[in-house]
Order: structure tokens, then C-alpha cells, then sequence
């Protein structure tokens, strides 16, 4: 359903309606793909990350809920 047709409904400004979404988006977690292999770390102290990318993954997830990403791989590895 459009933001248009929900603002509507609810009789508030689209904007409004826009920023409930996307806030409401932010809040949900990525998640860790633990059912994928691990991720190569190419280096790790305590402020980077830098792990080896395999051809065919995505970077980031398309969806906050799926796997299947580098990124969920790299939650994974920091549990």
C-alpha cells in the first residue's frame, strides 16, 4: 500500500507517515547468518573489521530480516 494511501487512512501527513516507516525499519536488527560458512577475516583488532568478500555474495542485505549478505556473515562472527 502506497505511503500516500496510508496517510490517508490515518488522516496524517504523508511525511509523517514516511518517517514512522522508515524509523520503524531502522529499529528492526539485522540478522546474523550462523547457517552460512564463516567468513574469511582478512584482519581484526578492536576497531576494524576486514574480512574477504567471496564472489556472488551481496555486500548488504536487500531485506533487515534475510541473510545472505557479507554484512550477515560479519554479525555472525562477532556474535
Amino acid at each position: 500500500m502506497p505511503v500516500s494511501d496510508v496517510a490517508s487512512l490515518l488522516n496524517l501527513p504523508e511525511s509523517r507517515v514516511a518517517l514512522s516507516l522508515k524509523l520503524a525499519v531502522r529499529a528492526t536488527p539485522l540478522v546474523a547468518d550462523n547457517d552460512a560458512p564463516a567468513a574469511e577475516v582478512v584482519f581484526e583488532d578492536e576497531l576494524v573489521l576486514a574480512l574477504a568478500k567471496p564472489s556472488g555474495i551481496i555486500t548488504a542485505p536487500k531485506h533487515r530480516h534475510e541473510g545472505g549478505s557479507l554484512v550477515a556473515r560479519a554479525i555472525a562472527h562477532l556474535n
